[in-house]
């Protein structure tokens, strides 16, 4: 009884954990793939000898 409930407390943590991350990870990749763009955007502008 005690055991499984210390594994069942233990598997609501990795999940939460799991989730917690997924959720972050998810974040900074929509603000990386933001600044990628704009990296792209200004990069072109360079190249084309505009200024900014």
């Amino acid at each position: 009884e005690v055991i499984t409930s210390s594994i069942k407390k233990i598997a609501d943590f990795l999940n939460s954990f799991d989730m917690s991350c997924r959720s972050r990870l998810a974040t900074l990749n929509e603000k990386l793939t933001a600044l990628e763009r704009r990296i792209e955007y200004i990069e072109a502008r360079v190249t084309k000898g505009e200024t900014l």
